[in-house]
């Protein structure tokens, strides 16, 4: 039988366990997804994003309906350049996710699906929560076994037991927990670093140069989509240091994103954060947040040598409609071998490998062009109403 329990001043509804609740999530392209209710709505998927000042719901079906409490018209604007766009702000909401409820919480409405994000994931994505309606509590991100435990701190210090975690003492920047690391360029050079934890980021590391006097950007680093903000695609470079320290730990030949400079995150020589963790490299840790007393426990996992890779096909998808297995060519990388061997934006993928599409999520497509340089990828897709063959070799980007 659920009870109430006082937390600070916001009561909490705790399920089984009273003081523990473990919730399992799935995840797409890495990033973790969770189904929460607002104001007993249906349940909503949203993205579990650490490194994200306010909770944003970006995308809602004309059938799916939302109360919203003290809704105003704002306008909003995300990072780098760009006009403002229309959104809704509202406050004092109810949010709910398995057994907690959590009172007095605030979102952004965007008035424009402007990410596609559930096109762009092959499910339904409603939109992004953050750290805050959790930041009462302290937080499990389990990657290996796919789950979230939410633990009051009391019980959390009275039972868990943290052999084999490495400790850290943590920083909020701009809402999110940063810790310290150290980058290894090739040139033999090392830089410390104030870094965000950004589960909602799909990359493994991003470095704001404007922040790191006297770094430069690596030589053969290449032209790259990094992602979207509410103002539009983000765009910079992608290129490799030698390695990084977290603590006793040491990740190398990492993949590192530049964003353009104005996209980058305001980070300011001496000051926080240089840049961000995403969850390419999270993943590979066990992760326990502890916001009350602004730790940071981590572990390394099964995944954690795994190499950092990046799409060696050139190719871009989206769905067009969410959870049915049609996948459609969006983009296409200039100069790329897939590029090179016809494929055009608009084809639909009908086979891969001699496998059907209908057989396949989006994940497994991506995790299919990560594969191994030199792997042949043999495609029959689907063109104005026509079907045709194309194949390739990956080949390694960067």
């Amino acid at each position: 039988m659920a009870q109430d329990v006082l937390t600070g001043d916001k009561p909490v509804t705790y399920g089984w366990d009273q003081g523990r609740m473990i919730m399992p999530f799935r995840t797409v392209n890495e990033l973790i997804l969770i189904p929460v209710q607002i104001n007993g709505s249906d349940t909503l998927q949203f993205i579990f994003d650490t490194g994200l000042e306010n909770s944003i719901i970006c995308e809602l079906e004309a059938d799916e309906v939302l109360e919203l409490k003290h809704a105003r018209e704002v306008q909003v604007r995300g990072i780098g350049s760009g006009n403002k766009i229309d959104a809704i702000q509202s406050k004092g909401n109810s949010l709910r996710v398995g057994d907690v409820t959590i009172p007095d919480q605030d979102y952004v409405i965007l008035s424009n699906n402007v990410w596609q994000l559930s096109r762009k994931m092959g499910t339904r994505i409603h939109g992004l929560l953050n750290m805050h309606a959790f930041e009462q509590y302290i937080i499990a991100i389990d990657y290996d076994r796919r789950h979230l435990t939410f633990y009051q701190p009391g019980y959390f210090r009275r039972h868990e037991n943290l052999d084999g975690y490495t400790s850290f003492q943590v920083d909020i920047c701009m809402g999110a927990p940063c810790i310290d690391a150290t980058i290894h360029t090739v040139s033999s050079s090392s830089y410390p670093v104030k870094l965000m934890l950004d589960t909602g980021a799909g990359n493994a590391l991003s470095l704001d140069t404007g922040s790191l006097p006297g770094y430069s950007i690596p030589e053969g680093s290449r032209d790259c989509y990094i992602g979207c903000s509410i103002n539009g695609n983000i765009k910079g470079k992608i290129g490799r240091i030698k390695g990084m320290d977290i603590g006793p730990y040491h990740l190398q030949d990492v993949l590192v994103s530049y964003p353009d400079p104005q996209a980058a995150a305001p980070g300011e020589a001496g000051q926080g954060p240089n840049g961000s963790l995403g969850a390419e490299l999270l993943r590979r840790f066990n992760l326990i947040i502890d916001y009350p007393d602004k730790k940071i426990h981590i572990m390394a996992n099964s995944a954690y040598d795994d190499e950092f890779r990046y799409d060696m096909s050139g190719i871009e998808l989206m769905v067009p409609v969410p959870y049915e297995h049609r996948y459609i060519i969006s983009g296409i990388r200039e100069q790329s071998k897939a590029a090179l061997a016809g494929i055009r934006p608009g084809d639909e993928i009908l086979t891969i490998n001699g496998t059907p599409s209908d057989q396949l999520s989006l994940d497994d497509i991506y995790k299919s062009l990560l594969g191994n340089d030199g792997k042949k990828i043999r495609l029959e897709l689907l063109r104005e109403g026509e079907k045709i063959r194309a194949s390739f070799r990956l080949e390694k980007y960067i």
